[in-house]
């Protein structure tokens, strides 16, 4: 039988191998005294792919992972009230894809093209010595094994830098049980992709199938194609820059236990890959949170939280917004009389509680700067001159700005604990929640409003 004319192709056997591999090292270092420690770590891995790709070819269309990690972490105790922490992490990571790096695409074809469909390749007409790609013909219909080989290679290389420094102060000596801490930290990615990039000739054979005289096989050029690779490239990447700074106090009086935090925190985020002037402005978010505890005799405890956030999505006036919470909640199995009844070996915990509080939300799910209004064009023409031919254009408000604020959430939990028989564990929650001022854009807006677009509000209510 004619391979060429009745093919009977095991495509997942032609392109991919029985078996890869993968490699991994790893060497860590730490050390130091009671005044510094240091801790660094690095590993390497290595992947191959699994596709089996052309040798012959003058380039490497395998797919392949290489990848570089790195952590170091520096603990300097500079007073004993006063201690510096410095850590540095990333990773450096090497990739090659087939083609664009669509392996989808490659599953997709492999999928579409039955055994007998196609033989993958054949002698070259003009030169035996070389191959050409066969298909069924017809758009849509591409060589999977041709998808694999002969349309070049994506080669990208991304990589990580993670940064943090930490300062811890214990100011027990001026006010008994209080910590105070400050954390910066600056994080990087970044990625490059080069694409050499080619569409091959593509062949299908017509009938009837071979020359009855010179016994060659009859075939058409379905696609002419390009033997050079083109070069195309993009790169891109993000950074993030935070901030926090805070109080911590926690004290024992007798059988009364108080605490409290305050913190500040701050984050400013850019996108490097941003489409529009608008996108590449960088993203800000501040705010402050405190939370006050008190329990007695490890019972009954009580709590009150509050957060006070600004976001950039709402103008000056609104962007800041208050959402404080409070909760209570006791300890049943501490008690005496349950000890005395219940016992510890039929349930050894058991705890009520209940809270209720206000979150908030400023994701739009809409452009930014919502609240600003926009000029755009659209709005037809005036036409001037004595010959009325004198067009003159106009513009216009294009997306109405609108007095948006936070979107505001109410919940009320009411929750059980319990563990019991020597390992089990049952937790209970009921709750309500009341959503306010949804983020939505309005449907209805007569056209002797003169609006545009449909402008967005907080008019939503669940």
């Amino acid at each position: 039988v004619d391979p060429l004319l009745y093919p009977n192709v095991d495509w997942m056997g032609l392109m991919m191998k029985d078996f890869s591999r993968n490699q991994r090292a790893t060497m860590n270092v730490s050390g130091g005294s009671e005044k510094a420690k240091y801790y660094v770590s690095g590993s390497y891995y290595d992947e191959a792919g699994i596709w089996s790709t052309d040798a012959l070819k003058a380039y490497n269309s395998q797919s392949k992972l290489q990848r570089i990690n790195f952590r170091s972490n520096i603990d300097l105790q500079l007073r004993n009230d006063l201690e510096l922490s410095l850590g540095l992490g990333g990773y450096l990571m090497l990739n090659n894809y087939p083609g664009d790096g669509n392996t989808g695409g490659i599953w997709y074809n492999m999928m579409l093209a039955t055994p007998s469909k196609y033989a993958p390749t054949a002698p070259d007409p003009d030169d035996p010595r070389k191959i050409i790609y066969l298909n069924s013909g017809g758009s849509g219909n591409f060589n999977p094994y041709q998808y694999l080989v002969d349309r070049g290679y994506t080669n990208q290389w991304a990589n990580t830098l993670q940064t943090d420094i930490n300062l811890k102060y214990d100011a027990d000596k001026l006010v008994k049980g209080l910590k105070s801490s400050a954390k910066f930290s600056y994080d990087a990615y970044s990625y490059n992709n080069v694409k050499r990039l080619r569409s091959g000739d593509s062949w299908t054979i017509v009938p009837p199938g071979r020359d009855p005289v010179t016994g060659k096989l009859v075939l058409q050029k379905t696609y002419t194609g390009s033997k050079d690779l083109s070069y195309g490239k993009s790169a891109g990447g993000n950074r993030r820059i935070y901030f926090v700074g805070q109080l911590d106090y926690n004290r024992q009086f007798g059988d009364h236990t108080v605490s409290g935090m305050v913190a500040y925190n701050q984050q400013d985020y850019q996108n490097g890959d941003a489409g529009d002037a608008m996108a590449a402005l960088p993203f800000r978010f501040m705010g402050l949170v405190s939370r006050a505890t008190y329990g007695y005799k490890s019972r009954y405890f009580v709590e009150a939280n509050a957060g006070y956030n600004g976001s950039e999505n709402f103008a000056a006036g609104h962007r800041f917004g208050l959402f404080p919470s409070a909760g209570i909640s006791w300890i049943v199995s501490e008690e005496s009389f349950f000890k005395k009844f219940i016992g510890q070996d039929f349930i050894s915990f058991l705890k009520f509680r209940a809270s209720i509080g206000l979150k908030g939300n400023d994701n739009l799910g809409a452009r930014r700067f919502a609240y600003l209004t926009t000029v755009g064009g659209g709005y037809g023409a005036y036409v001037l001159g004595q010959d009325v031919n004198v067009n003159w254009g106009s513009v216009g408000e294009n997306e109405w700005g609108a007095d948006l604020t936070w979107e505001k959430e109410r919940e009320i939990n009411l929750g059980v604990e319990l563990r019991f028989l020597n390992g089990l564990y049952l937790q209970t929650d009921f709750f309500n929640r009341h959503r306010k001022g949804i983020f939505l854009q309005r449907n209805s807006i007569p056209q002797t409003g003169g609006l545009n677009q449909r402008p967005w509000g907080n008019i939503g209510e669940f």
